[in-house]
């Protein structure tokens, strides 16, 4: 049974994922590009102050993850 193509294409779901996808992408690229320079400029954020303050919970994380090895946190 060969498939549709032209239905697939032009049904009403398939044009509503496209439009979601592509405000997805567009949203996601514009966070990525002018996010930096907006915290820069308007929250007066220095880009190095941020990547310690965004990598310091993976540290933490760590630590307990270590801690929790080391120290069991319940009895069999």
């Amino acid at each position: 049974m060969p498939v549709p193509w032209r239905r697939v294409w032009t049904s009403r779901q398939f044009l509503i994922a496209c439009v979601a996808a592509s405000g997805n992408d567009w949203g996601f690229h514009t966070l990525i590009t002018l996010g930096p320079k907006y915290m820069k400029e308007n929250l007066g954020l220095d880009l190095e102050q941020l990547t310690v303050a965004k990598s310091s919970r993976f540290e933490l994380s760590l630590r307990v993850v270590i801690w929790s090895k080391k120290e069991p946190l319940a009895t069999p």
